[in-house]
């Protein structure tokens, strides 16, 4: 049994921010590296994500009358993860936790009353958190292919989305080359 082993693998799948936040499910996209230490059951690795949810509103102001905004948000997600796994055949459950900073890049257009355009607003804002995940492996080819969930939180506060808990539960699946 080698001492180490790298880890290199990417996932896509779909994001769920928290039942709280103005913003809708999205996609997410992620790739990963790492290594596994202490015969091959826990793996130190590194993680980034990418993510775009977005928002609308539509309202009345007495100032401005009807209007209707739309929200587009960019969230890079980085990250380091303890992970434990434990091979049982071919089949490798895993469950981790680390610490998280997410980007959180938004963009604000709208229209008011008779059609007039609001300004648009941009926003970059920065938040510290942490993150959880489980998920389960099998192993195929040099790799194994997964499927996990993760749930990423960081309190961003941004001017334009309020103040947010960034991040959001990600369920996602992908491929782990092992070499």
């Amino acid at each position: 049994m080698p001492l180490f082993v790298l880890l290199l693998a990417v996932r896509v799948g779909a994001a769920f921010p928290d039942a709280w936040s103005k913003l809708a499910p999205s996609y997410v996209v992620a790739v990963e590296a790492g290594a596994t230490v202490w015969r091959q059951r826990l793996a130190v690795v590194v993680d980034g994500a990418f993510t775009g949810p977005s928002a609308a509103a539509s309202g009345s102001d007495a100032a401005i009358g009807a209007f209707s905004a739309q929200l587009d948000a960019r969230e890079v997600i980085v990250g380091a993860s303890l992970v434990y796994r434990q091979a049982i055949g071919r089949v490798v459950p895993y469950a981790g936790i680390g610490p998280r900073l997410v980007v959180f890049d938004a963009h604000e257009r709208g229209t008011a009353g008779m059609g007039a355009t609001l300004p648009a607003e941009s926003e970059l804002s920065v938040g510290g958190g942490g993150g959880g995940l489980v998920g389960v492996a099998v192993r195929l080819g040099p790799g194994e292919a997964f499927v996990d969930a993760r749930g990423d939180a960081a309190p961003v506060h941004s001017h334009l989305g309020g103040d947010v808990v960034a991040g959001a539960v990600f369920v996602a699946g992908g491929y782990r080359l092992a070499f």
